[in-house]
């Protein structure tokens, strides 16, 4: 009798599959809902990898998503900071816009990683 054969996708191919979903839910996610996007980037953060290119891929995207979401929520506090009529209000804005600025610049260059990290991850073979 021989040996029987391993059946379907291997342990990588799975990972790489769960890797991509994930992270195609995320970018499918509309960037209004901030609180979905949250929880869709914390999802990937915590999806089991070990591949070094399912790792990056999730590292990068989860954390420029994240990045991204965090960026549209402080935009929501910069707009209400500004419907204000005082003093407080405009400084607590300005506080607000200069964090949204800082995460939407960073969190864009972790998005254009994360677009080459999960297209070398789809391309793996």
């Amino acid at each position: 009798m021989g040996a029987l054969g391993a059946c379907g996708p291997s342990a990588e191919t799975e990972e790489r599959q769960r890797v991509i979903a994930a992270i195609e839910a995320l970018r499918a996610a509309s960037a209004e809902d901030v609180t979905g996007r949250l929880a869709l980037a914390d999802k990937l953060a915590h999806e089991s990898a070990k591949t070094p290119e399912a790792v990056r891929a999730r590292d990068v995207c989860s954390k420029g998503y994240r990045l991204l979401a965090e960026s549209r929520k402080a935009e929501q506090e910069v707009t209400k900071g500004l419907s204000g009529n005082n003093h407080e209000s405009a400084v607590g804005a300005l506080k607000a816009f200069e964090e949204a600025t800082k995460k939407l610049d960073e969190g864009r260059a972790l998005v254009n990683e994360c677009s080459e990290a999960n297209t070398a991850l789809v391309l793996k073979k």
